[in-house]
């Protein structure tokens, strides 16, 4: 198996004692040193078609719910008519 190095993360607060973080932000982003050194070695490619994937999964995602939304709707209209 292929041994990984974390350069960045994506969190999501799911609990905060504090009044400026709000459940279900999300926040993170990539260590700078680390960052840098992976794109000197292999440049920045790879991570932007990573980064593009994610995305892609995403607005997928939204697509699916909005999607599902939209037939639930669509029952409850007809149901009513």
């Amino acid at each position: 198996m292929a041994e990984r190095k974390t350069i960045g993360e994506i969190s999501v607060i799911t609990d905060s004692e504090t009044s400026y973080d709000n459940i279900g932000d999300i926040d993170g982003g990539f260590s700078s040193i680390e960052l840098e050194n992976h794109i000197k070695k292999y440049g920045h490619l790879g991570i932007c078609e990573q980064l593009a994937v994610m995305q892609w999964q995403v607005w997928e995602t939204v697509r699916s719910l909005n999607e599902a939304k939209q037939k639930e709707q669509s029952v409850s209209v007809n149901k009513v008519n």
